[in-house]
């Protein structure tokens, strides 16, 4: 299973792109990382350091809801918490939510993860798609240079969003992952608000 997802956690943090907001208590985020058959990682990046937990629920059983612990975002760790949900079951969907110091963090679109079904022995493995870029470049208005600017359509992202169904995205190299010298790898759900955060695109 690809687990070198988890390089992610910092290599994200560092885009003004991933703002949403001075009156929410996250940076970044929600997004998800690995997906097993029966455990996933989901990752969040707070303003300050504050107490963060994930409620999460079977879509087909949404009044069934279950929590991980409690985990602390603190400023060595740039305020990311990233927190593995296990005991899932294959091929289902999940809702969830990102609560900060009892609170519930609200995002302004659906937070869910998928397992990876149980094919091993019993059928041929599901069909996936992965979208990959490298080198995005995203410019700072007051700090460019005079003219037309380098890197600043976002043509390419749009396209990529486009590109359905989808099961992941990989992070080459670029703006967002250029403290990273190995790639990263984002879930599908992470992919369209990447997109819209850089770019403001969708």
């Amino acid at each position: 299973m690809i687990h070198w997802v988890r390089v992610l956690a910092v290599g994200l943090v560092v885009s003004p792109g991933f703002l949403f907001g001075q009156g929410s208590p996250l940076q970044s985020g929600p997004m998800v990382g690995y997906s097993e058959m029966r455990e996933v990682a989901l990752w969040v990046q707070t303003n300050r350091e504050a107490d963060v937990k994930f409620v999460y629920w079977d879509q087909a059983n949404p009044l069934v809801r279950f929590e991980t612990p409690e985990a602390r975002a603190t400023a060595t760790d740039a305020y990311v918490v990233e927190t593995p949900v296990a005991l899932l079951e294959p091929g289902r969907r999940y809702g969830y939510e990102v609560h900060v110091d009892g609170v519930v963090a609200p995002r302004s679109w659906a937070l869910e993860f998928q397992t990876q079904t149980l094919w091993q022995w019993r059928e041929d493995p599901p069909d996936f798609r992965f979208v990959i870029g490298s080198c995005f470049y995203v410019n700072e208005t007051v700090y460019d240079r005079p003219g037309e600017p380098y890197g600043s359509r976002c043509d390419a992202v749009a396209g990529r969003q486009r590109l359905s169904p989808r099961s992941g995205l990989v992070l080459a190299g670029g703006n967002p992952a250029s403290i990273h010298a190995h790639p990263v790898v984002l879930r599908s759900s992470a992919v369209p608000r990447l997109g819209a955060s850089v770019c403001h695109v969708g």
